[in-house]
């Protein structure tokens, strides 16, 4: 009944039905005490209570390759969250030698602890590291945006591209692309390539109009449209889009943009 619940995203009655069950456990082929408490750490997990999730993880005996390294991969998280990086270091490398199921990602762990105690280069060169190793890992696209991350966190945004390009060339990680987009024409603005990133805010606009990432794409559009002096063109560009907008918002846009040409000595562009 207690898996049964897990399966059913029941996790209050999770830990009703297996507590009961370790109380009078009986061996029946996979319902055995050992099971029982994976599931229980795991129910706590998706809880967020991870020092309770720790204590069931730890009474799971297993002589499965597969189960015991997984078990080892969920404590290091454990520890992880809790911010006891030692002891999760630990766990997550013995997986890593282990090198099989779950190797990829405790390497992703232990990269992003690195990143956590401000070792940026250690980072980078584990998140890299698991492309190679692992070619077809599902954390692929997970660690190019980690990588872009850590250089644009450094303000190395020309360093940040070729990951961020990664991304958006890979068909595996659509679910990415709307955050590597923005990322991109973020790091291109900063480059003092305002076309490219125009075309990137608008790429992202045109390609996933109903993310997060689009209003944030908006923004920026608008941003260099008037420090280029085209307020009228930012206006149509928004009407083009299918969006609306006032005939008051229009005129403080075309405020805006004159105030800041004349700041920036523009007389030409503010007329």
């Amino acid at each position: 009944r207690g898996e049964v619940a897990y399966r059913s995203e029941r996790l209050g009655d999770v830990a009703t039905h297996l507590n009961a069950y370790l109380k009078n456990s009986k061996v029946l082929g996979e319902a055995n005490p050992s099971n029982a408490n994976y599931i229980l750490g795991y129910t706590a997990v998706k809880n967020q209570d991870y020092k309770n999730a720790l204590q069931y993880f730890m009474q799971v005996n297993t002589t499965d390759l597969l189960q015991k390294l997984d078990v080892q991969n969920r404590m290091g998280d454990c520890y992880y969250m809790q911010k006891n990086f030692a002891k999760a270091l630990e766990l997550y490398n013995a997986v890593i030698e282990a090198k099989t199921s779950g190797s990829d990602y405790a390497i992703f762990q232990k990269a992003m602890i690195a990143g956590a105690q401000s070792h940026a280069s250690d980072k980078i060169a584990l998140m890299r590291s698991i492309e190679t190793q692992y070619p077809s890992t599902i954390y692929y696209g997970d660690a190019q945006m980690e990588i872009a991350n850590t250089y644009l966190s450094n303000e190395d945004y020309a360093a940040a591209l070729p990951y961020l390009e990664k991304i958006i060339n890979d068909k595996s990680v659509e679910g990415l692309k709307p955050q590597a987009y923005l990322k991109m024409g973020i790091s291109q603005y900063n480059l003092e390539k305002e076309n490219d990133a125009l075309n990137t805010f608008k790429t992202l606009l045109n390609k996933y109009p109903q993310s997060a990432e689009s209003e944030d794409a908006i923004d920026n559009i608008r941003n260099i449209f008037i420090e280029q002096g085209k307020p009228a063109e930012y206006v149509q560009f928004i009407k083009s889009s299918g969006k609306n907008i006032s005939s008051n918002e229009a005129d403080s846009l075309t405020y805006s943009s004159a105030n800041l040409q004349l700041n920036s000595g523009n007389k030409e562009k503010a007329l």
